[in-house]
């Protein structure tokens, strides 16, 4: 598959990727440990959530999406990520990486840009910008909460 040609939920789950996906990044070394990127713990909690209906949509989403050494370094489960967590990580719509409020599906959320991070409620996006053909997924290095 080309360059977006997969939706949100497509990307999260799509075993061999090929393109630019979130497969690339989850081929890619994280910068701070070196870890491959996986989203087992996202998908769940974003399946249990009842978000991935909305997310199969047309969009345009955007995603700030833990990846699962977020989650093991918050010593976190998938269980923890609550249906009204899963949706703070999930906004309708495209978002700019500047310093605003954004209202997410579960409520507003703040994002901040300074000159070498963006933060979104203090969780540092480690890998922006990842285009899917119904939106973008921004990997981070925490779970949001609330």
């Amino acid at each position: 598959m080309g360059l977006a040609a997969m939706n949100v939920n497509e990307q999260l789950t799509a075993k061999d990727r090929d393109g630019i996906s979130i497969g690339l990044v989850m081929a890619l070394k994280s910068a701070t440990k070196q870890a491959v990127s996986s989203f087992d713990n996202f998908i769940t909690a974003l399946k249990a959530a009842g978000l991935t209906d909305t997310l199969d949509g047309e969009g345009p989403f955007t995603i700030f999406a833990p990846d699962d050494n977020a989650f093991r370094m918050q010593g976190l489960s998938a269980d923890a990520m609550t249906p009204e967590i899963a949706k703070l990580h999930v906004v309708q719509g495209t978002v700019k990486l500047s310093n605003q409020k954004v209202d997410s599906l579960g409520g507003p959320i703040q994002v901040k840009r300074g000159r070498e991070w963006v933060k979104v409620n203090g969780a540092v996006i480690k890998r922006p910008d990842v285009k899917v053909s119904n939106g973008v997924i921004h990997v981070m290095d925490e779970v949001m909460m609330p």
